[in-house]
This record gives C-alpha cells, structure tokens and sequence, in this order.
C-alpha cells in the first residue's frame, strides 16, 4: 500500500515539474514575442531566431528557419538591443 502511494505521490510531482517548465516556456516565449525590444538568437549554424521586431524593422520575412522559438536553438547566443 505505501508502495503505491509513493508511486502516485512521484507521479505528482512529476506532471507538476512538466507543467511548470511549459508554464515557463510559455512566459519567456510571450516576452519575446510581444517585446519591442530586438532580438537574435545565434546557433551554431548562424542566426535561428529573430524576434517580430527585428523583421518588422528590416520589412522583411527571414531567410532562415527560426525553428518555432528561441528555446529550440542549441549552443546559443542571444542577442538583446532596447529600442528606447
């Protein structure tokens, strides 16, 4: 009995662990996207992600995959500039 209430307790803990880290994605991935602010994320293979601002700046689609969000990037450099 106590065998399946530690199961059920680390299954728990374990959906909440998930949730929280998706709640986090979530919130970075909403601040970059609804900031003014510019910003490049830079992989390995050169720019993967630039934020709306950024394109909407050049009026121009970019020429890269952006990969879906800035998290998706590996081995990363980002890049931040606040346009006051």
């Amino acid at each position: 009995m106590l065998g399946v209430v530690g199961l059920l307790l680390s299954l728990a803990l374990c959906w909440a662990l998930i949730a929280a880290t998706r709640r986090q994605t979530r919130h970075f991935r909403s601040l970059v996207t609804s900031s003014t602010d510019l910003v490049l994320v830079f992989g390995g293979g050169g720019c993967c992600y630039a934020s709306e601002s950024v394109t909407a700046m050049v009026d121009r689609a970019p020429r890269f995959s952006p990969g879906g969000s800035p998290g998706s990037c590996t081995g990363t450099t980002v890049l931040l500039w606040n346009r006051r």
